[in-house]
């Protein structure tokens, strides 16, 4: 099912059609959550999206660690979370899978790359081409490589992006 919908169904042209498929093969995905053409999921059954998020084309969700999107969130195109790595101090390069979580309200820019073991917080921005590699706190503005703080947001959380 997984390797089917990453062949044929992320190029469907309904965002409709794309979630309902996620959620035959696991996924949990809330009503009213898009997700972007050409957008690839690994691991679906360990795939939560929350109500109303906005996830961007051509997106990779490797959530074969754990993934948790919480309600009103933003991705914008080509963004990855990637859940898992290889440990390269195993005899056979072994794999290492950790979660990742992003709270509500937060926006994550295009580009932007998000390792397991994360947490985004509530509300906050990551902006384009950054690569998260450690938690980013509620309401934190962050950039860069690896992703540190640079502001802090002020704005209420009440947007709803979709």
């Amino acid at each position: 099912m997984e390797r089917l919908y990453n062949i044929v169904g992320r190029r469907l042209p309904s965002h409709r059609i794309r979630a309902t498929w996620l959620r035959f093969a696991g996924a949990a995905i809330g009503d009213g959550t898009v997700i972007g053409l050409g957008t690839r999921v690994h691991g679906p059954s360990h795939l939560s999206i929350g109500p109303h998020c906005s996830i961007g084309d051509h997106c990779l969700l490797d959530a074969r660690g754990g993934i948790t999107i919480e309600h009103d969130t933003v991705f914008d195109h080509d963004v990855q979370l990637i859940a898992g790595h290889h440990d390269v101090h195993s005899s056979d390069f072994g794999n290492v899978f950790m979660s990742i979580e992003i709270g509500h309200h937060a926006w994550v820019a295009c580009r932007v790359l998000v390792t397991g073991g994360v947490r985004i917080g509530d509300g906050a921005v990551v902006e384009p081409c950054s690569m998260v590699r450690s938690d980013i706190a509620a309401m934190a503005i962050a950039s860069g490589i690896p992703a540190t703080a640079t502001a802090t947001r002020t704005s209420p959380l009440s947007y709803r992006p979709v």
